[in-house]
């Protein structure tokens, strides 16, 4: 990471630069959906994990407001219009709901299903204390690449550590929760265990919902036009399979090593229209004790500090987006690290990656048609480390992108609801290199330069899912799809039934 460190001892000369060019046609950030189109789908589903201007508040504010409770009274007026359990008075509100999955499914060569159940609870205390929580338990038996990825990496995606169930089946359990307080209109802290997101995208490369959920501390600070928001960040090395290599494998019965990550962004509302983000982070070592310094949210602060410590690993990068009426232009650039005497695409030192996509709000005029349009590009051993502990990861996966990196994407989404009836597409092309693309293994950085690094193989995946609203308080849908995956060597087609309510998705398209 020695090469980094002239950014910093160049910072002026890089933000103006890195601004200029993505300011051109694009710019970029906002991360609330509170001001736009009914949603559904994933979109609905990530606007309650996204980090930045709303936090929990404006997501829990915006259910309160969304799913107001029926007047009507009977059974089936409470099975379809209301919450299970629903508390309300001038200094609270609280609500009970359950989650579950239950979903069929079957291809050519198998079948299978998913079994999720559990409950969840949203609340506050005088618009000052807002909290959620849900705990739900799974069995499931999965597509042949899923079980090869559980396999490799001793987790499903998404989730944590899984046991054998039944036939070639697994079992595991997730918990979520976190508590805000606003202190003040200015000042918020959020403690929590949960999926958090930075961006306004499918993907994320800074912080997805494709990992585990992670302890955090959340600090933010409002000063005008600008907001100084700190998530310091607990994850964890299981080390399942021994993917890094230790010379005495852990125990998978132990207590797991554990890592800092700390994040920093300053937010610019530069006009209406336009928010430019700047994001700092750093993964410390594992044996790095606490200090304050990982959660002061200013931007830079522990620039002297990352200096004089090399054996951490940071990044750095803009995430911003440009609202137009109906149309959102998202961008974000990933600077893992670059080598400032040779900055082209053939040296493999330079390791960065860059996201362009919008999201298009009642196309062509027809209310609640929404359709997005992403490219990514991942540079090869992008967010990898030689020192595989401080590496991007989080319980053996990646903290950003599902695929990791050596790869350039490319995603169309299109999601529609008439009344009760909800219709998404999805296709994703993505060409990727077959190796130099780990990011939990250690690194090996003498690989060819080039766009794609190593040979390159062809992914798509293509969905389509149609569904009817049973109860839009808990987000309750029956739905069925048939999805289609080619990695390039295998191939699949599947069709699925089911029952749902708006729980953590597991993530399929990579």
């Amino acid at each position: 990471m020695s090469h980094i460190f002239c950014i910093f001892c160049h910072m002026k000369k890089w933000v103006v630069l890195i601004s200029v060019l993505i300011g051109i046609p694009l710019a970029l950030y906002s991360q609330n959906f509170s001001n736009k189109k009914e949603l559904t789908g994933l979109a609905q589903q990530k606007d309650a994990r996204r980090i930045g201007t709303g936090m929990l508040y404006t997501v829990l504010e915006k259910q309160r407001s969304n799913d107001s409770v029926s007047e009507q009274t009977g059974f089936l007026s409470w099975l379809t219009q209301k919450p299970v359990l629903y508390s309300s008075s001038d200094d609270h509100w609280l609500t009970l709901n359950p989650v579950f999955n239950l979903q069929l499914w079957k291809s050519e060569k198998n079948s299978g299903y998913i079994n999720s159940r559990g409950a969840e609870i949203h609340g506050n205390f005088h618009n000052r204390i807002f909290f959620h929580t849900s705990f739900y338990e799974n069995q499931g038996r999965f597509q042949d690449y899923l079980n090869d990825y559980a396999e490799k990496y001793g987790v499903l995606p998404g989730y944590a550590r899984m046991k054998p169930y039944n036939d070639n089946a697994w079992d595991y359990t997730s918990a979520f929760g976190s508590v805000q307080l606003n202190a003040s209109e200015q000042l918020k802290f959020r403690l929590g265990h949960d999926k958090l997101f930075i961006g306004e995208g499918h993907r994320s490369l800074f912080l997805s919902d494709a990992a585990f959920q992670q302890l955090f501390f959340q600090t933010s600070i409002d000063l005008g036009q600008f907001r100084f928001t700190n998530i310091t960040l607990q994850w964890i090395n299981p080390n399942f399979n021994n993917l890094m290599q230790w010379e005495t494998e852990q125990s998978t019965e132990g207590n797991y090593q554990r890592k800092t990550n700390s994040i920093n962004m300053l937010e610019w509302q530069i006009s209406d229209a336009f928010r430019l983000g700047f994001v700092e982070a750093v993964v410390f070592k594992p044996e790095t004790g606490f200090n304050l310094n990982m959660v002061n949210p200013w931007l830079f602060f522990r620039a002297s500090m990352i200096r004089q410590n090399s054996g951490n690993n940071i990044l750095m990068g803009l995430d911003a987006l440009y609202a137009f009426d109906n149309t959102d232009v998202y961008a974000q650039l990933m600077i893992d690290d670059v080598q400032a005497t040779n900055l082209g695409i053939s040296n493999p030192c330079n390791r960065f990656g860059w996201q362009i996509g919008a999201m298009y709000y009642d196309v062509f005029g027809v209310q609640n048609l929404h359709v997005r349009t992403e490219h990514n590009y991942i540079r090869a051993m992008s967010y990898a480390e030689s020192m595989p502990e401080i590496s991007w990861t989080h319980y053996n996966q990646n903290a950003a992108h599902p695929a990791g990196n050596n790869l350039v994407e490319f995603i169309a989404m299109v999601q529609y609801r008439w009344r009760n009836l909800p219709l998404s597409c999805q296709l994703n092309y993505m060409e990727y290199g077959d190796e130099h693309n780990e990011s939990v293994v250690p690194a090996d950085f003498n690989f060819p330069g080039g766009f794609v690094a190593g040979d390159t193989k062809r992914f798509v995946f293509a969905d389509v899912e149609a569904g009817y609203i049973i109860n839009p308080v808990w987000h309750w849908i029956a739905y069925a799809g048939v999805s289609y995956r080619h990695d390039g060597s295998d191939e699949a087609l599947w069709v699925r039934i089911g029952t749902r309510t708006n729980i953590h998705r597991l993530i399929r398209d990579f």
